[in-house]
């Protein structure tokens, strides 16, 4: 039998087939003991799991009314592995406990994998820290110079391990991340992909296609990035799972956008806007508008493009985040440039230069994209002086958008 924890709360039988556990109450009782698996739980606190809710009303005899709701858990867990005759919710004078075999818990075999892949990944490490070690700390071969007093060498603690974001306790990905080495993040998303795959997690699986997906636009292989997309808007599709299908769309309508597709463009970030405004998610209505103005700008619809980026800005000025002001200023840029107003696009563009280099965010030439565009197009309307001109005007007085 199998338990899933991670994404919806499911049972499987050996076979692989989903087995329901009926009852909103059971299946609380069941998420209760997987907060802490094989660990005793109270009846006092299941009780308060249950029926402890403001709404909800306590039953005349709650501790009768809890050992029927364990019954019917257990029966359910019983019928998932009927072979063994192994009670897997066992009572004693803790409480009731989960006693599930190693590999039964999705949770539980999603952290050994990751921590099997942790520590290779630090072994990594640490072999390549041991060949990095001064030469004096090795036994010198016959002809081998000293080296000289003072040298540069690799940073090593003593314990061998390599100095950075990964001896200093940050999972691998971050690690790999911060340090800009984007196919080692690759790597270990595939990594994650496979474990998820292997443990049935969909929504998992759907969050690391799309961290697939990501580097793989950056570096111009769409085709790859909107195959990774499409899959993972398929998996949280599947599962109803709305986050997920955003970031999904997020990916395919930026493919979409860069490969001149701009019906799927404005279809897929449409899609993204209307969930994030109804959700309340602020960062995401920014990034969704931008995009959405852009598309607009492309079209040739530069009053649209201007009204959505001009929203877009005051969005990212409310939320306080000046990376999302910067890309929305070059939007609003690319709308004045498409409505005849180079010299104010080149100065909005000097106002989004000051903005992102005041938090140490210039845009890396992957994401140049529609910035180099729109000042093409005014090198082109304004010459090089004037172009120059207005965007030092733009970085030392931003003006309003």
């Amino acid at each position: 039998m199998r338990v899933g924890a991670l994404g919806p709360l499911m049972v499987w039988t050996g076979d692989g087939e989903p087995l329901a556990v009926t009852g909103a109450r059971a299946r609380r009782l069941l998420a209760r003991l997987l907060v802490e698996p094989g660990r005793p739980v109270s009846a006092d606190r299941l009780v308060d799991a249950l029926w402890g809710g403001p709404d909800a009303a306590m039953p005349r005899h709650p501790y009768a009314s809890l050992q029927g709701q364990v019954s019917r858990l257990r029966a359910a867990l019983g019928r998932a592995a009927p072979a063994d005759g192994r009670s897997r919710l066992v009572h004693d004078a803790s409480g009731y406990r989960l006693d599930l075999a190693s590999g039964e818990l999705d949770a539980q075999r999603f952290a050994e994998l990751v921590a099997r892949s942790r520590r290779r990944e630090l072994g990594l490490a640490r072999s390549r820290a041991r060949r990095a070690r001064p030469a004096r700390a090795r036994p010198r071969r016959p002809g081998r110079s000293t080296p000289r007093r003072g040298a540069r060498r690799a940073p090593v603690q003593r314990t061998g391990r390599p100095l950075g974001p990964v001896a200093d306790g940050l999972p691998p990905r971050r690690a790999a991340r911060d340090r800009g080495r984007v196919p080692a993040a690759s790597r270990l998303h595939e990594e994650g992909l496979a474990i998820a795959q292997e443990l049935g997690l969909r929504t998992e699986a759907g969050k690391r296609l799309c961290a697939l997906g990501r580097p793989a636009f950056l570096a111009g292989a769409y085709e790859e990035s909107r195959q990774r997309h499409a899959e993972a808007l398929r998996l949280a599709g599947e599962q109803s799972h709305r986050a997920g299908e955003a970031d999904a769309r997020i990916g395919l309508g930026m493919v979409a956008r860069r490969t001149g597709d701009l019906a799927g463009a404005e279809e897929h970030m449409q899609a993204v806007l209307t969930w994030f405004r109804d959700a309340g998610y602020a960062p995401g209505t920014t990034l969704a508008l931008a995009e959405l103005g852009f598309t607009a700008e492309l079209w040739g619809d530069a009053d649209r493009a201007r009204a959505l980026q001009t929203e877009g800005l005051a969005a990212a000025r409310a939320l306080g985040d000046v990376r999302a002001v910067a890309l929305a200023l070059e939007g609003v840029a690319g709308a004045a440039a498409a409505g005849g107003d180079p010299e104010r696009a080149a100065t909005l563009l000097g106002a989004a230069h000051t903005a992102r280099t005041s938090v140490g965010a210039p845009l890396p030439p992957a994401e140049r994209h529609d910035v180099d565009r729109t000042w093409s197009a005014r090198l082109s309307a304004l010459g090089p002086a004037a172009a120059d001109a207005a965007f030092a005007r733009g970085t030392a007085h931003p003006p309003d958008a």
